[in-house]
C-alpha cells in the first residue's frame, strides 16, 4: 500500500513542468482551442466580407461548423471504444487537417462549406479525449497539476491566438484567416500525431 500511495503522491508544479508529456498536451490544448475559437470567431466575417455570402448563408455555414463540433463529441461516445487513444487522435488531426484545407480553397463553394462541417466534426472529440488521457501521458502523480495548467493553457490558445488572426486579418486581409486556420491544424496534427511516445 506503501508503493501504492508512492505513485498517486501529488508532485510538485515545478517536478510537474518536467515531465516532457506535459508539455505535448499544453501545446495540445493551445493548438486545438485555437483553431476551433478562430473558426467560430472569423468564419462568419471571411464569409460574408471576403467571399460575398449573405449573412443568412454565411450564419447557415457556422451554424452547421457548431454542428459538427457536436457531432463529433458524439461520435466520440460512439466509437471510442472502438478506437485507440492515438488513432482517435490522429483520425481526429486528419479530418481537422482536411477540413481546413477545404475551408481554404473556394473554387468549388460546396467542397468549402463541407471543409467547415468537416473541421467541426475533427475538432469535436479532441478536447474531452485530452482531458480523459490526461494521466495516461503525464502520470498519476502530475494529472491534477496538468489539468490546471492545460486549461490555462487552452484558455491563451482561445484568446491570445485568434485575436492574433484578426491582428494579421486586418493588416493583410481576411484570406489570412483561412491560411491561419491551416497552420494551426498542421501544428497541431503533428502534436497529436506525436503522442504515441508518451501514452502509458
Amino acid at each position: 500500500s506503501s508503493d501504492l500511495s508512492l505513485e498517486v503522491a501529488l508532485a510538485g508544479t515545478f517536478e510537474t513542468l518536467m515531465v516532457p508529456g506535459v508539455w505535448m498536451g499544453i501545446a495540445a490544448f493551445v493548438l486545438h482551442t485555437a483553431l476551433e475559437v478562430a473558426a467560430a470567431v472569423w468564419s462568419f466575417t471571411l464569409l460574408t466580407e471576403s467571399r460575398g455570402l449573405s449573412v443568412g448563408s454565411a450564419g447557415v455555414w457556422v451554424t452547421a461548423y457548431f454542428g459538427g463540433l457536436v457531432a463529433g463529441r458524439i461520435a466520440l461516445g460512439t466509437f471510442a471504444d472502438k478506437l485507440s487513444l492515438i488513432t482517435l487522435f490522429r483520425l481526429a488531426g486528419v479530418l481537422s487537417l482536411l477540413g481546413t484545407l477545404l475551408f481554404w480553397q473556394f473554387t468549388v463553394v460546396e467542397l468549402s462549406f463541407i471543409g467547415l462541417v468537416l473541421l467541426g466534426f475533427g475538432l469535436g472529440p479532441i478536447f474531452p479525449t485530452l482531458v480523459s488521457a490526461t494521466p495516461r501521458y503525464v502520470g498519476k502523480r502530475h494529472t491534477q497539476n496538468s489539468m490546471g495548467i492545460q486549461m490555462g493553457a487552452s484558455a491563451i490558445g482561445g484568446g491570445l491566438l485568434p485575436a492574433g488572426v484578426g491582428i494579421l486579418a486586418a493588416a493583410v486581409g481576411l484570406e489570412a484567416v483561412s491560411v491561419s486556420l491551416v497552420a494551426f491544424a498542421v501544428m497541431m496534427l503533428i502534436v497529436l500525431w506525436m503522442f504515441d511516445r508518451f501514452v502509458r
